[in-house]
């Protein structure tokens, strides 16, 4: 069995976009990752200005909100 190798550098989170519907995270790498709103209630239920306050934390491998 042979098994995918990543560096953890490409793995990182370099922008995050939140648009009416959906949370969209771009990875280093340029893969783009997209999740309904309705899935993060929090966000769902989240003003425009709120969802653009977020910030990537330490490791650069989730993003929290202010």
């Amino acid at each position: 069995m042979s098994t995918l190798e990543l560096e953890d550098e490409a793995l990182r989170i370099d922008t995050v976009d939140c648009t009416q519907t959906e949370l969209i995270v771009t990875l280093r790498d340029g893969r783009r990752i997209a999740a309904p709103l309705w899935w993060l209630p929090r966000l769902w239920n989240a003003t425009p200005e709120q969802r653009a306050k977020w910030q990537i934390m330490p490791f650069g491998d989730a993003v929290e909100w202010q």
